[in-house]
């Protein structure tokens, strides 16, 4: 179990800018110096072995698509904790933030908020830009149900106001985490 360890979760469709985000997030937070920070996806794993075993080229087109979302629903058929069971065990223990650009199901959030004692930050992010998609890992959590969220970002305008906005969160959450 991660002690004093905030955990944020990233959702929203394709092209939203989870990843940009989370980026921001973490480079904010080592700029800070007090503060060590993690930054991975539940789909780590699952992109290695669509690379290793199936000669996936990294391209996330039509058909590279297909195969990660494939792998990752036998993977979740077989262990629906499978992913993010692996990606905590490959976390820094002692890190005091850790941020996920990548999730998509509950039971994501069930294992986080299990593995940190902390709270688990849960932030939806959308834009204009965002590829809607009717696969499950699409659309798998309230897409209008916008309260079960901690934070919504309206990814709407420049990449400085995102960063902008990636601070301000880092900072609501330093200011009310129980032990920052």
């Amino acid at each position: 179990m991660f002690a004093k360890t905030a955990c944020v979760l990233i959702s929203g469709r394709m092209g939203a800018g989870k990843s940009t985000l989370a980026n921001y997030m973490n480079s904010y937070i080592q700029s800070l110096l007090d503060y060590t920070s993690f930054i991975g996806s539940f789909s780590a794993v699952l992109k290695q072995a669509a690379t290793i075993v199936f000669g996936w080229n990294g391209i996330k087109d039509a058909k590279g698509r297909k195969l990660l979302q494939g792998i990752g629903s036998v993977g979740r058929e077989y262990n629906k904790d499978v992913w993010a069971n692996y990606l905590y065990k490959n976390i820094p223990i002692g890190t005091d933030f850790i941020i996920i650009d990548d999730w998509r199901y509950d039971n994501e959030r069930k294992v986080s908020e299990d593995k940190v004692s902390m709270k688990v930050y849960k932030i939806r992010i959308t834009s204009p830009n965002e590829i809607i998609n009717d696969h499950e890992s699409e659309n798998n959590l309230p897409i209008e149900n916008l309260d079960y969220y901690d934070f919504v970002v309206n990814n709407d305008s420049d990449l400085e106001s995102l960063r902008k906005l990636a601070k301000e969160i880092v900072n609501i959450i330093i200011d009310n985490h129980p032990i920052f």
